[in-house]
């Protein structure tokens, strides 16, 4: 990793990375096993809190149940508007990338997971090791900004603006953004 003069270097041993896809088959596996009523790919249209339920209008229809657990990140505000703080996506910057390294100082547990932090909330930046596919993830973290809408797919990368990320966090020659 590349650190510019006067930068702060913090190494955290306890930090890793979590593999979502096989935490989330083991979730729903869990879920299943334990008789958890799941509405996967169900639109939800309103939620209202009534005295001894919870009523959830769906497309499929209404459901009343006693506690729901709502896994809709930022339709959130949509569901419910009330809410005392606002919620949007804003568009990130991540890309992969093959570097001048031998294999075997890219994988977890030797290549760290890493963040940087600078002077204000536009310059956040971090990595992974090469996990569960080529090239050490380089990315950066947005937090303030414009917001899109949750359905929004954009389809253009800024592939200048990410391989300047990519060729100022590692030290090694980035070959390739993958």
């Amino acid at each position: 990793l590349a650190f510019a003069a006067g930068d702060t270097v913090l190494l955290d041993h306890t930090a890793g990375l979590l593999a979502a896809e096989t935490t989330m088959a083991g979730l729903l596996h869990w879920c299943r096993a334990h008789g958890v009523d799941l509405r996967e790919h169900t639109s939800v249209q309103h939620i209202r809190s009534e005295d001894d339920c919870v009523q959830v209008a769906t497309a499929h229809g209404d459901l009343r149940t006693r506690r729901v657990v709502l896994a809709c990140g930022a339709w959130l505000p949509q569901l419910i508007p009330s809410l005392p703080f606002a919620l949007k996506v804003i568009e990130q910057d991540v890309g992969y990338f093959e570097v001048d390294a031998p294999p075997e100082q890219q994988r977890v547990g030797v290549f760290p997971v890493w963040a940087r932090i600078g002077a204000d909330a536009s310059d956040f930046r971090y990595g992974l090791p090469e996990f569960e596919r080529r090239g050490l993830k380089c990315a950066q973290h947005r937090t303030t900004g414009e917001g899109i809408h949750p359905d929004q797919r954009t389809t253009s990368v800024d592939h200048a603006a990410l391989w300047e990320l990519g060729r100022t966090s590692f030290a090694v020659r980035v070959r390739e953004l993958i």
